[in-house]
């Protein structure tokens, strides 16, 4: 059950600027698009980011939030297995980046901890195996990590998982300022469980009840009120003068202590009964066998020779009463044990399937009926979408910030989306209809990793900056306990305000009049030839000036030209892409 996928940090990472050809200013992804692979070399000294920890499980908490979800608590295990993962990552991801998985572990490098994250949280003395994980590397700190780990739509998924409540972290650099960032997830309720072993989790073989495999609790609890017409009784010797049988157990108190009312004494009929033999009246054996079962039941018996063995001590009931037993087994008696047991513990301790399903409906229900994601009302999303590993859209280099929908597997059964609107607002308050957008859902996602209750929607464009949207879902839902409803989900989002004046860059223009001694940002409107042109850029110019750049995104540039004439500075960035900056022009 252990869910190992390559997670990726933000695609929004880049290089932050080339001042010179010898001044880099190196960032790396787990996706490198781009050819400064030799650029990474062997890490001599690895040290783990201080005083971070907090930082990290606060802000993941402020999310959970955010969405409506229990928040996580955190595991001093979970914490170690990550940071001796960290460790690894920063030590020997330059070594071999290309078709590394960043999940797995290669026993023969430095600083090896387990090939898996299971095994890594072994080592670190957590008791559960099914732990998640997600992983950055590249970021500058780590609300960018989380922040790019949030955008990227797989790694979403797992830290708003509606089963996960406990979280470790763990963030390693080296000399160079290289970060990796690790966080693994997992369940307090399942940590209790594999460390406490209760009984009541113990797997148990399902109980063969007359063909229907039924929970060993189903047998005890009949075991433990046995109702007395479901007892079987032995039949007397003698039989009724109308062929009735009676109960030996009835008989044998009357034989060995016969009530003197019974007793034939005088002259005229009588029947003999017992051993040895005794004289009873007629008009008392006639009654005892007359046809009224409710008056008789306590002597009559049933005629049915048939019976099982069942219980601890062989308690033997009769054959009809327990097929009808058997027969009435609900779903939940009914053993859901697949091989009568999960290994969900870092132990030879196995859980019974059935207790583990109860534990996942407990954690469920401590979590809202479904998730949206950027939250309601949010506020400094970011506009952009690149790529991560999987990539959710292989065919398209920059889109817009996708958007998210999860239904709670522990209230919902089944969900059909019929509908999907997201629009922007416009300067005169209006609306537009976005209407380029691809839903990916466990159909269309590329990847097959979505359930059928996850859903997601990317804007085809990026979004804009500073800018207002509403998004609009219909849904029929099928409830878990509840029948089928219709649902219109609504939530409002702001994205990220510029703190400069923004100057919109089109594709064709070649010099822009920019301000001196003010910082200002650029944003290149992306396209096919020209999708990120930010990933390397150098700036050129003459004389004394100062030039300060700070790259925000893959398209966008923040800059301010101090001290400078009327000199031109030129920007020139991957992909081709050159800009003349005219800072008199303006």
């Amino acid at each position: 059950m252990t869910l190992i996928r390559l997670k990726t940090p933000n695609k929004l990472k880049t290089l932050n600027r080339l001042m010179t050809l010898n001044n880099m200013l190196r960032k790396i992804f787990i996706i490198f698009t781009f050819s400064l692979l030799g650029f990474i070399g062997q890490v001599s000294s690895v040290a783990a980011k201080p005083a971070t920890t907090g930082d990290a499980f606060n802000q993941v908490n402020a999310i959970r939030s955010a969405a409506g979800m229990k928040p996580m608590t955190y595991s001093i295990p979970l914490s170690r297995a990550a940071q001796s993962h960290a460790s690894y990552l920063a030590n020997n991801i330059g070594k071999r980046f290309q078709g590394l998985d960043l999940h797995v572990q290669n026993s023969a490098f430095r600083d090896f901890s387990g090939t898996n994250p299971a095994d890594r949280a072994a080592k670190a003395a957590y008791p559960y195996r099914d732990v998640k994980e997600n992983i950055s590397v590249g970021s500058k700190n780590i609300s960018d990590s989380i922040s790019g780990l949030m955008s990227a739509i797989y790694h979403r998924f797992t830290f708003l998982d509606f089963l996960v409540d406990t979280i470790g972290y763990g963030a390693a650099t080296n000399k160079k300022g290289f970060n990796t960032y690790v966080y693994n997830m997992g369940r307090k309720d399942m940590e209790s469980t594999c460390s406490s072993r209760p009984r009541q989790a113990l797997p148990s073989k399902p109980i063969d009840c007359l063909g229907t495999e039924v929970n060993a609790d189903y047998i005890e609890r009949a075991c433990n009120n046995l109702p007395q017409d479901a007892l079987y009784e032995e039949t007397f010797a003698s039989s009724c003068p109308n062929g009735r049988l009676l109960k030996a157990s009835y008989m044998d108190v009357i034989c060995s202590n016969p009530p003197a009312e019974i007793l034939f004494s005088g002259d005229g009929s009588y029947y003999e009964i017992c051993h040895p033999r005794i004289r009873v009246q007629t008009s008392w054996l006639n009654g005892l066998c007359s046809d009224n079962r409710n008056a008789n039941s306590h002597a009559l018996h049933s005629g049915e020779n048939r019976f099982y063995k069942i219980c601890d001590n062989n308690t033997r009931v009769y054959a009809s009463w327990f097929k009808n037993y058997c027969d009435s087994a609900t779903p939940n008696d009914q053993s859901m044990d697949s091989a009568y047991y999960l290994k969900l513990c870092n132990s030879d301790f196995k859980v019974s399937k059935t207790f583990a399903y109860e534990q996942d409906a407990r954690q469920y229900n401590k979590n809202p009926e479904f998730v949206v994601w950027p939250p309601v009302n949010a506020n400094e999303v970011i506009p952009v979408f690149y790529d991560e590993t999987p990539d959710p859209l292989p065919d398209i280099d920059v889109s817009g910030y996708p958007l998210s929908l999860q239904f709670n597997p522990g209230k919902v059964k089944a969900v059909r989306v019929s509908a999907f609107k997201l629009e922007k607002k416009n300067n005169n308050g209006r609306w537009t209809h976005i209407k380029a957008v691809r839903e990916l859902n466990h159909k269309s996602d590329p990847e097959k990793a979505f359930s059928k209750l996850q859903f997601a929607w990317f804007p085809l464009q990026r979004l804009d900056w500073d800018s207002s949207y509403r998004a609009s879902v219909s849904v029929d839902i099928d409830g878990v306990k509840t029948d089928r409803a219709k649902k219109n989900i609504r939530w409002l989002f702001n994205t990220k305000t510029i703190d400069t004046s923004l100057i919109t860059v089109e594709s064709w223009q070649q010099n822009l009049a920019v301000p001196k001694d003010q910082w200002f940002t650029l944003y290149l409107v992306p396209n096919k030839a020209v999708s990120r042109p930010m990933q390397q850029i150098k700036l050129r110019w003459r004389g004394t000036a100062k030039v300060v750049s700070k790259t925000i995104d893959m398209n966008t540039i923040k800059l301010k030209l101090q001290n400078i004439k009327c000199e031109p500075v030129t920007l020139k960035m991957a992909q081709g892409r050159k800009l003349i900056l005219k800072p008199c022009d303006h």
